[in-house]
């Protein structure tokens, strides 16, 4: 059960990440730290989908930033290993919002990984 308090100080934290990371994230002054509560709150209620993860066949490229303090990179490589033959990128100077703070490492990264041969299982 999450605290209060953790969530605002998280919520703020996030806010101040992505605010100092590029003038492109003005919108996350617009939506505001209830939005993000709201959605923290969401996420933390929704079914568990541990069991699927083993079943999926796709290739799969885990995405996530290595200052991200809401879904931090431990989670991730937990994602990745839950996968069969998921690979993880990891992008050091992003948080939660890699396609924002770093969009350009992302679409590299996208593009080298889908410019590889295909390998069905």
């Amino acid at each position: 059960v999450a605290q209060p308090e953790k969530i605002a100080h998280i919520t703020a934290r996030f806010l101040q990440q992505c605010i100092s990371r590029s003038n492109q994230n003005q919108w996350v002054l617009t939506l505001g730290p209830e939005v993000f509560r709201r959605q923290s709150r969401l996420m933390q209620r929704r079914r568990d989908h541990t069991a699927t993860l083993a079943t999926i066949k796709q290739p799969t490229l885990v995405i996530c930033g290595a200052q991200d303090q809401i879904t931090p990179p431990r989670r991730h490589d937990w994602l990745a290993e839950m996968i069969p033959g998921a690979e993880i990128r990891v992008f050091e100077d992003a948080g939660h919002v890699p396609v924002l703070e770093t969009p350009d490492l992302l679409l590299s990264a996208i593009r080298d990984w889908m410019a590889r041969p295909l390998l069905l299982r």
